[in-house]
């Protein structure tokens, strides 16, 4: 019998780590920054802190150059050398951003609360003519009951219902003059259709 012993030699290097941990904080009012963005450029490595500031951030270098930024706060760029690092206190200051005045202004006709057409509805020829028609003449009432809220009623009634309301509520204008729909239901011929 033969017998094959095979002996496996390994060897372990160890590289210097670097860890970093502490607290960032607001400069001028020393409240905690949640999710500050601590970031280690060349090796790619970063972390954010948490919901009381802190953070631990271990590289596996012996000399680091890490960024501290935040939202509307200076960046801030550290140099850490390997070793045993105390807790920081990263203190980022607050942009100040100083603006001209600004003045918004507009027209006093143009108040949304003083129109009282909040429930008109406009259609235009173009729309009463691209639907189907009876008898190959554009209808208008037809149109307006395809409109949504709008509905004609029951069979042989001559109103539209807006909304649940009764015909007698319902003001129906054309170029600016009342149109009748009883006078439309019972001489239709008579309705100006404008191509």
């Amino acid at each position: 019998m033969s017998c094959i012993i095979t002996v496996c030699s390994s060897s372990y290097s160890f590289a210097q780590t670097l860890t970093i941990s502490g607290y960032v904080t607001d400069g001028t009012t020393g409240e905690v920054l949640i999710g500050t963005n601590i970031y280690e450029a060349d090796l790619q490595i970063g972390t954010t802190t948490n919901n009381y500031g802190f953070f631990s951030l271990t590289l596996p270098a012996a000399t680091a150059v890490v960024r501290f930024s935040y939202q509307g706060y200076a960046t801030q760029t550290m140099t850490f050398q390997g070793g045993v690092e105390e807790l920081l206190r990263i203190e980022l200051e607050p942009i100040v951003l100083v603006l001209d005045s600004l003045e918004v202004t507009a027209l006093q006709d143009d108040r949304l609360e003083e129109q009282v057409q909040m429930s008109s509805l406009g259609v235009s020829m173009a729309d009463v003519q691209t639907l189907p028609s009876l008898l190959g003449e554009p209808d208008l009432l037809k149109t307006f009951q395809l409109m949504p809220g709008v509905s004609s009623g029951a069979e042989g009634s001559s109103g539209l219902y807006v909304r649940g309301g009764t015909p007698d509520q319902t003001l129906i204008l054309m170029d600016g003059a009342t149109f009748s729909l009883t006078r439309a239901i019972s001489r239709p011929f008579l309705l100006p259709i404008r191509r």
